[in-house]
């Protein structure tokens, strides 16, 4: 596995606006204790500051290929949030004796964003 640490992105927005979401590491990969609301409000929030952001979804079929791919693995790790996007991402946390706020599908919440996003002007 490369050096990079898991979970941790590059932008300015990233260390102001998850600076209280926790993470664990399944299979390598740093996956974010964000719910749906606060993953919306960080998109939303990023994007009126004018900065960028990596935001990635991983599912158990991503996490497997991470764990193949050294390339896979640094871009989650330089991703500014990395949310559940699978059930089986859910049941690993569990397992680790964490638990995921829930499962974001971008289609749970692609309308809220677009709401939100058109509110504040963007």
């Amino acid at each position: 596995m490369d050096d990079a640490e898991p979970g941790r992105g590059h932008s300015t927005a990233q260390s102001v606006l998850t600076s209280s979401f926790g993470h664990v590491d399944i299979l390598g990969v740093a996956v974010d204790l964000i719910s749906r609301d606060e993953l919306v409000d960080y998109v939303v929030k990023t994007a009126c500051l004018g900065q960028r952001a990596i935001v990635a979804n991983v599912n158990a079929h991503a996490l497997n290929l991470a764990c193949e791919s050294q390339r896979l693995r640094r871009f989650f790790a330089e991703a500014d949030i990395v949310f559940c996007d699978g059930y089986g991402v859910a049941l690993g946390a569990l397992i680790l004796g964490q638990k995921v706020p829930e499962r974001s599908t971008p289609p749970d919440w692609i309308d809220a964003l677009a709401e939100r996003a058109q509110s504040c002007g963007l």
